[in-house]
């Protein structure tokens, strides 16, 4: 196996082990602090995303959104006037896309709370 592999493959596994201990870490918290079994935190927090969001929340949110998103892509127009190589401008298009994909879902969430809509 080649140096390069096993630097790899011990990333890998130092990762997957980091991740690990901080489930392990965010669990125990959860079960010291209220005495719940820590399969109780993910049906806390799949209720807390489900219900409604009020209009601050969403307004909020959705100005965060197109703030970073517009940031980002004048970090990619500044970046192609620079004529940057290829990885310097996919970090920033692939962030713009996650963030412009939150407002998306954000917008759908607000459609479904609307009185009256068919959702």
């Amino acid at each position: 196996m080649s140096e390069e592999t096993r630097l790899w493959l011990y990333a890998l596994v130092c990762a997957v082990g980091l991740g690990a201990l901080y489930l392990w870490i965010k669990d125990r918290l959860y079960v010291d602090r209220t005495g719940k079994p820590a399969a109780e935190r993910v049906r806390e927090w799949s209720e807390r995303r489900l219900r409604p969001m009020s209009k601050r929340a969403y307004v909020a949110y959705s100005l965060l959104d197109m703030v970073v998103c517009a940031l980002l892509l004048v970090d990619i127009v500044f970046a192609l006037r620079h004529h940057a190589r290829l990885d310097v401008l996919v970090p920033p298009l692939c962030l713009a896309v996650y963030f412009a994909a939150h407002q998306y879902e954000l917008k759908k969430k607000q459609t479904r709370q609307l009185p009256g809509s068919a959702m």
